[in-house]
This record gives structure tokens, C-alpha cells and sequence, in this order.
């Protein structure tokens, strides 16, 4: 069963611009919204809008690229950096 949803005191610049897409798509402004919406949504289900992994995965990134992490970074990491966590030179005999 179909619904009404209205929309209040939306900026004007983003009706202007489902107004330009529904023009360009040959929609109402009212068929353009509910495509946006379900445009919206669906790329949210899948995963690729979801903002909250997004950040998880950005964070899960920074923490394994820490020197003692045990994330994919950590082999790297661990080589350059001596048992103090100081960065140990790439020859060690050489002084520069």
C-alpha cells in the first residue's frame, strides 16, 4: 500500500536539483524523490553507504598501522622499529 510522506522546509538548492534530475529523467519532482530515495537505500543495504563501517574500517585501519598492533601493518611496522619502538636505521653500521 502506497503512502504519503511530505517533506518540510527542505533547502531550496536540493529541490532544485531533484528538480533538474526529474527534468533530465522526464519524472514528476514527486517520481524523482521516491527514486533518489530508493537509489539511497538500496546502496545503504548493501554496504556501500553505510557510514558507520565506513568509520569502523577507517579506525580498524589506523589501529593496525600502530607500531605493537597485531593488524596486517603490524610485520612492517615491527621490522623498522626496535623492541623500544624506536625506528631502527636501514643499515645500522652507517652513520648519517
Amino acid at each position: 500500500m502506497d503512502v504519503d510522506l511530505f517533506i518540510k522546509k527542505m533547502p531550496n538548492v536540493v529541490k532544485e536539483l531533484i528538480s533538474r534530475e526529474a527534468f533530465d529523467n522526464r519524472r514528476s519532482i514527486n517520481q524523482e524523490a521516491i527514486a533518489l530515495l530508493e537509489e539511497a537505500l538500496l546502496h545503504r543495504v548493501n554496504g556501500g553507504g553505510s557510514r558507520r563501517k565506513q568509520i569502523e574500517a577507517l579506525l580498524g585501519d589506523y589501529a593496525d598501522s600502530r607500531p605493537g598492533s597485531l593488524g596486517p601493518a603490524t610485520a612492517s611496522v615491527q621490522a623498522s622499529m626496535s623492541s623500544d619502538g624506536t625506528p631502527v636505521a636501514a643499515n645500522p653500521g652507517v652513520v648519517q
